[in-house]
């Protein structure tokens, strides 16, 4: 998240902040009209990547030393070996997490700054 967050100031046009800068505004209007709608897709990026990686170390954390939640769960059914309640904890974080993508799906396409081709670049999809 801070490297994308990063990189979506560093590709802030300078020229639109000048321009901003001789019509009067001051840095809270420059964060909210040039910044914020600049950073919004890489945050978003950030996000559908770093969900995923957050799940899975809350996840073995919750192997290691928890004495609840749903790693704990998969860990001791499948020590007791009950194969139906680890599957279906599991299958309960895979839907957790599709719907955390689904939903920022659904927010990027939304954002209406984006350039035109990033959303095919994330869906594989071509334009032609």
């Amino acid at each position: 998240m801070v490297m994308n967050a990063a990189a979506g100031i560093q590709s802030v046009n300078r020229h639109h902040i000048n321009i901003i800068r001789v019509m009067g505004a001051d840095r809270g209007a420059i964060l909210r009209k040039i910044v914020l709608p600049t950073m919004m897709p890489f945050l978003v990026l950030g996000l559908c990547l770093s969900i995923p990686e957050a799940m899975t170390g809350a996840i073995i954390g919750e192997f290691i030393s928890a004495s609840h939640g749903l790693g704990y769960l998969v860990y001791s059914a499948s020590n007791e070996l009950n194969m139906a309640v680890a599957m279906a904890a599991i299958i309960v974080l895979v839907g957790a997490v599709g719907v955390c993508d689904i939903l920022l799906g659904v927010v990027e396409q939304r954002i209406p700054w984006q350039p035109p081709n990033s959303r095919t670049i994330r869906s594989g999809k071509r334009q032609g």
